[in-house]
């Protein structure tokens, strides 16, 4: 009964205003915290019987720990709204590292999650190109190990060989596994032989390459993980749960890492930077709805940040969301603005914007037509932004609204997939170029408004 009692004000706090939510919520708080001691965990209601929702897009089970600290807590929104009043743009302090950039003596870092509309560092690849060429800056940013989708991307050259095992969000991984920021962790086989490399595709140097890993194990000591590349040999020693090793410190264009006892050392990725100018680094999902980020370690996102220093976390999901079938999207509303509140703990410095869902067709009275749920995907999108105090870009309108992939699967050359639901390469440049400018007109809106005061 309690548990329902409970169920019941969760769930009321996202179907009325923001107002009443709060006062539901502190109420809710009340009634946990003396029976904590015999609700040991909180489950929130699934969707109605019926309708057909992918595993990752239901919020997790909530605890009562959560409750009281967790990302939902009226307190943590009205310290957020207080000190985004003190901010004046949810991506003012992005737009700031950006000015700083045009001197050359500075760095902007943009962490790009998203799901199969970004593989192969679709859409991203445009939005680094036009950020680097205003702000300055070079190099793709962090890589994974190896990757499903590298003979398709085109921004660099990937390869990799040697018994790889991969575990990932998307894939499964042991409970005890701390993942990466991509949401992976990579060992290298068990024999001798396991590499990488990098190699830009106009032989353009990278300034800086840095290989990132987790914590040695102890039955490693005797045979000590190491890495070589440019006739030089490195210890993997690190003791921290993230770790940095830099590899170098001159300009590389093509870099080979060779890897040796490193079966039981958890690998995390190699970032190809430039020293200063705008960075932008893609993290694709495939097949996810934004909601699993949660699961990434928060004291992990915190030292990549420590590493990386991201100024701003874009969130783009939603095209495994929709289903024609499902009307409530309230769970994803609530799932989204948690995901929003992680990266806010982890990595307190980036600003952070919600990208809605694109168009996205299927066949309604024998033709094609957008699905009748993208909107309410889309509203649930801008509602989890305006309650955590995220930024947001409504994609789907900007793309020209109903019945867009309709119109890119016929254009020429053809901008959308006869899915009807990814672009292509074109047609991704050109979601690309939405984004950027987004971020140059509000940019350039705060500017005017920052030179007015």
């Amino acid at each position: 009964m309690v548990r329902g009692i409970i169920i019941l004000l969760l769930q009321t706090m996202f179907q009325n205003r923001i107002a009443e939510g709060f006062f539901v919520l502190l109420l809710a708080t009340v009634i946990v915290a003396p029976l904590q001691w015999a609700t040991r965990q909180i489950k929130l209601e699934k969707p109605a019987t019926g309708i057909p929702v992918a595993e990752d897009t239901l919020l997790p089970e909530v605890s009562a720990e959560t409750l009281s600290s967790g990302p939902l807590q009226a307190d943590v929104w009205a310290g957020l709204a207080d000190s985004l009043r003190k901010q004046k743009h949810p991506l003012a302090r992005f737009f700031t590292k950006l000015q700083a950039c045009r001197d050359g003596k500075s760095r902007a870092r943009v962490a790009y999650f998203g799901d199969s509309m970004i593989e192969g560092d679709l859409i991203t690849e445009t939005l680094r190109a036009a950020l680097q060429q205003e702000f300055g800056g070079t190099g793709v940013g962090f890589m994974a190990l190896t990757s499903q989708a590298y003979a398709f991307r085109k921004t660099v050259f990937h390869r990799f060989e040697g018994g790889w095992q991969n575990y990932s969000l998307q894939g499964g991984y042991p409970k005890e596994m701390a993942l990466g920021i991509s949401g992976e962790a990579f060992f290298a086989g068990k024999e001798s032989g396991s590499w990488v490399r990098y190699k830009d595709p106009a032989g353009s140097p990278y300034e800086r390459v840095s290989l990132y890993y987790g914590r040695s194990a102890d039955s490693l000591a005797s045979q000590a993980p190491t890495i070589s590349f440019s006739g030089k040999t490195m210890a993997l020693d690190g003791t921290s749960e993230v770790n940095e090793a830099r590899i170098s410190r001159t300009p590389l264009s093509d870099i080979r890492i060779n890897f040796e006892n490193c079966a039981e050392l958890p690998l995390y990725g190699v970032s190809l930077e430039s020293e200063y100018g705008a960075l932008v680094d893609n993290f694709a999902f495939r097949g996810s709805s934004g909601q699993n980020l949660i699961k990434i370690p928060s004291q992990v996102l915190r030292q990549f940040d420590r590493h990386l220093e991201y100024n701003l976390v874009i969130l783009h999901f939603g095209l495994n969301v929709v289903s024609a079938d499902r009307e409530n999207f309230d769970n994803y509303t609530k799932g989204m603005a948690q995901v929003v509140a992680h990266f806010r703990r982890a990595m307190p410095n980036a600003d952070i914007l919600v990208i809605s869902v694109s168009d996205r067709c299927t066949r309604i009275g024998g033709s094609w037509q957008t699905d009748p749920s993208v909107p309410k995907v889309v509203e649930s999108q801008r509602q989890a932004a305006e309650l955590s105090g995220a930024a947001f870009l409504n994609l789907f309108e900007e793309m020209g609204g109903n019945n867009t992939l309709v119109r890119w699967v016929k254009a020429k050359p053809a901008l959308a997939r006869s899915d009807y639901a990814h672009p292509t390469r074109e047609g991704a440049a050109r979601i690309g170029e939405i984004v950027h400018q987004y971020l140059f007109r509000e940019m350039s809106n705060w500017e005017g408004k920052t030179a007015a005061n």
